[in-house]
């Protein structure tokens, strides 16, 4: 999963069980109180007859594609960042660590190896899982807006760090789906982000 990062994010989801099984929906997404109806669009099953969405707080992790729509599910909800982060890392075989998963049956197996409980795990996730500081990385990113219909992306800045970037596509009114600002574009968009 090298393109692949690892995500988490305290939030409310809602749980609905279909014939896939229980699918998580962000709230972020539908807003609050969401019928069955409202979360079909977003979830892979047919919802089961007679399933009502149950909304669960907590911390949530995935793998998200930095600037691309590529994504695995929501997984959740943890009691923590941490723990939501090490459930990501153990379903997906991956190393909390380096977040590849090779590094557990190469020939050169990363510093996970020493750690041996679980919660020498956590500390080591706690560690691993802070995110560098952009002062000591020279890469920018850029903001991009990518759209459903046929309208070509477009670049929207430039020149940012990683943090600006993150903190710009979490912001409510980068997408169409829970803008609020009526001057906003028509249709279905979201902004997202790459390395310049």
């Amino acid at each position: 999963m090298a393109f692949m990062q690892p995500q988490a994010q305290e939030m409310s989801a809602y749980r609905i069980e279909t014939m896939m099984g229980a699918e998580m929906v962000p709230a972020f997404l539908v807003g609050d109180n969401p019928s069955t109806a409202d979360l079909r669009q977003y979830v892979e099953g047919e919802p089961l007859e007679g399933a009502e969405p149950e909304s669960e707080h907590g911390w949530y992790s995935r793998f998200s594609a930095p600037g691309y729509t590529d994504q695995t599910d929501w997984m959740g909800p943890f009691p923590s960042e941490a723990r939501a982060l090490l459930e990501l890392a153990d379903q997906h075989m991956t190393c909390v660590l380096c977040w590849e998963g090779s590094c557990w049956d190469g020939p050169e197996p990363c510093a996970e190896d020493d750690v041996e409980t679980e919660s020498e795990r956590l500390e080591a996730l706690a560690i691993a899982a802070k995110p560098d500081d952009d002062d000591d990385d020279p890469t920018t990113y850029k903001v991009i807006r990518f759209y459903q219909d046929e309208r070509e992306r477009r670049t929207l800045s430039t020149g940012h760090t990683l943090a600006e970037v993150q903190a710009h596509c979490k912001d409510t009114e980068t997408n169409s789906k829970t803008c609020t600002d009526p001057s906003a574009e028509s249709g279905v968009w979201f902004d997202g982000w790459t390395e310049e």
